[in-house]
């Protein structure tokens, strides 16, 4: 299975939920095991409505060497290298509140 960016037009035609167990259902079923929860990143409240991090994973090998990255250097972020190359277009962070509402994070163009 090729993974790609989340486009907006793609992100248009998902449905509508309710809470959040129906969007990650809809995301488990279409993306498989490239989607998968942010661990290691805090949920957060916005307008007292928690919000979870999610990530799709758009190049395994990339990711994995990003996880290697911080478990080696002890940081959570990394600047633009040769060490680093690939590390920003590995994976596609997507939100999902309580209510149901996703947000995908840096939509691809069509």
């Amino acid at each position: 299975m090729e993974i790609k960016r989340i486009t907006r037009k793609e992100f248009e035609s998902f449905p509508k939920f309710e809470k959040r167990e129906e969007a990650i259902k809809f995301l488990e079923e279409k993306y498989g095991d490239y989607f998968i929860e942010a661990t290691g990143l805090p949920t957060i409240t916005v307008d007292d409505i928690k919000v979870y991090p999610y990530l799709l994973i758009i190049n395994k090998e990339d990711y994995l060497k990003l996880q290697d990255f911080y478990k080696k250097t002890g940081l959570r972020l990394y600047y633009p290298g040769e060490e680093t190359r690939g590390f920003s277009d590995s994976n596609q962070r997507i939100n999902i509140y309580e209510n149901g509402r996703i947000q995908v994070i840096d939509l691809a163009e069509e």
